[in-house]
């Protein structure tokens, strides 16, 4: 026994207190792991670990109207893992949005980063949005923005028979959810 320390003793009490104390912190410990795992996607779902080759098909140029509205969505071919995109929203000769889209690989899967510009490039948000892919199946890729106060999907469908496009951000708004869709068809690359 080292001088000046001395064995401490416990009555069966004590020790019984102690025990509950080691097994409530292992119970905390336990669910703070759990707690830090990836959160499981819309419809329960494991997040999709998958990567910038898994959506090249949204390649290419893509226009759209409906109304006096005209949409376009470009995106570049993958390469170094990632893709860059850009869409425009005009209505008459007005600009509604630029938008400024990153697709990136990450560990775990593909990221979405996207920011919104008016007229001057003046920024709507302070920074980007995030969004990660949550599920992907051939000709669909659905994104989800979990931090934003009403959290939001981007829903991309890609119909190859009809060489179309749609996009989809959906929402929760008062209780209800809500879409607005953009349907395009693929640009011949002379700015149809």
């Amino acid at each position: 026994m080292r001088p000046g320390f001395e064995p401490a003793t416990f009555s069966s009490r004590t020790r019984s207190a102690i025990k509950r104390s080691r097994a409530c912190a292992a119970l905390g410990l336990a669910l703070l792991l759990v707690g830090a795992a990836p959160a499981p996607a819309p419809g329960g779902d494991e997040p999709v670990a998958h990567t910038i080759a898994d959506v090249a098909w949204i390649a290419g140029a893509w226009i759209g109207a409906n109304g006096e509205h005209r949409f376009e969505e470009h995106w570049t071919i993958p390469a170094a893992g990632c893709m860059t995109g850009m869409f425009r929203w005009t209505v008459g000769d007005r600009l509604r949005v630029h938008e400024l889209i990153v697709l990136e690989e990450e560990a775990g899967g593909v990221t979405m980063r996207l920011r919104h510009f008016g007229m001057q490039m003046r920024p709507w948000e302070e920074s980007a949005l995030v969004f990660r892919l949550v599920e992907l199946e051939e000709g669909r890729a659905i994104f989800h923005q979990r931090e934003a106060e009403a959290p939001k999907r981007l829903e991309y469908t890609f119909d190859e028979d009809a060489d179309s496009l749609v996009v989809a951000l959906i929402e929760m708004r008062d209780g209800e959810e809500r879409a607005v869709r953009f349907s395009m068809r693929r640009a011949s690359g002379r700015g149809d």
